[in-house]
């Protein structure tokens, strides 16, 4: 498998507001933590809610969408800086499809990816894609957006539909539907 293929976490925890307040004013770099490429660093909010309230901007609760060169930056990040220790006391997950079941999809597979195809930015890693379709029977990505929201911004959609045997909008029921009744 790709060694180089770049591994997504997702972090949440209940933090002092210090935590927060500094990690929001300085989010953690490449420069700070070896190995992380990209990180965003946010706080719970309750939508609708005045713009200067506690609802809006609950600093008791942080979150942290991160890149990383691999599984080992991770590790070390949580267990040995200060934001990392603090995340390790919450909950996170490792968005690493490939690396976990890669090998499991075979000539026979049927891969079905359901998201946006926003990257942030980041490289497009469509290597990671082209190797899974290359694996599978047959690859479809169901997209959430509507499709005049796609390749608009950080969507890149237009640049995995190539490796897709189908590029859907699945936004309700309905749509999901018709995707799985065009299947038969």
């Amino acid at each position: 498998m790709n060694e180089l293929m770049t591994v997504f976490t997702f972090h949440f925890a209940k933090t002092p507001i210090h935590t927060s307040v500094r990690a929001l004013l300085r989010p953690p770099t490449g420069r700070d933590v070896a190995g992380l490429q990209h990180a965003e660093c946010l706080t719970r909010m309750t939508l609708g809610a005045p713009i200067l309230s506690p609802a809006r901007m609950q600093l008791h609760h942080l979150t942290m969408f991160a890149a990383w060169e691999s599984q080992d930056a991770i590790d070390q990040f949580l267990a040995n800086t200060s934001l990392g220790r603090a995340f390790s006391t919450g909950w996170h997950v490792r968005m690493t499809f490939q690396r976990r079941w890669g090998d499991q999809v075979r000539s026979r597979s049927t891969v079905l990816i359901l998201g946006d195809a926003r990257n942030n930015y980041l490289h497009p890693r469509e290597d990671s894609l082209a190797s899974i379709a290359e694996r599978a029977k047959t690859l479809y990505w169901l997209n959430p957006e509507r499709v005049a929201m796609w390749n608009d911004g950080d969507s890149i959609i237009g640049k995995y539909a190539p490796y897709c045997d189908g590029v859907y909008e699945c936004r309700n029921i309905r749509q999901l539907r018709q995707f799985v009744e065009q299947l038969d």
